[in-house]
């Protein structure tokens, strides 16, 4: 049983063409660098059905300094400022954790001192 490189040859079955798997499944037969195969339908987004989505890009570093914000009686919480605020000192840091109890982003209690994490 003779074949040609336009052709397909399965163990134990009849070989059949490219051309034939393009009229199957509704893609032209395309060549690329020698090899004969399927032009692949697309999708609505215009990605090739069947391949897999592009990785998503990588998130930008975060800039912002986490401190640890311990309280009187042994608790902690974690806050995240601004690189300008850290450098003005704890003082500073501790007056921002304030800020957060009173709008309730970090539990209420008295404030003992905060310190950078690292």
């Amino acid at each position: 049983m003779g074949w040609s490189w336009g052709d397909i040859a399965l163990a134990g079955r009849e070989p059949f063409s490219i051309r034939d798997l393009a009229a199957r499944y509704g893609g032209p037969a395309v060549r690329h660098s020698g090899q004969i195969g399927l032009s692949l339908p697309r999708g609505p987004e215009g990605r090739t059905i069947g391949h897999a989505p592009r990785p998503p890009l990588p998130q930008p570093a975060d800039t912002q300094i986490m401190f640890a914000v311990n309280y009187e009686d042994g608790r902690s919480a974690y806050i995240r400022v601004s690189p300008e605020a850290a450098r003005y000192g704890q003082m500073v840091v501790m007056s921002i954790a304030r800020e957060q109890q009173k709008a309730g982003e970090i539990p209420d209690g008295i404030l003992a001192g905060v310190k950078q994490v690292r």
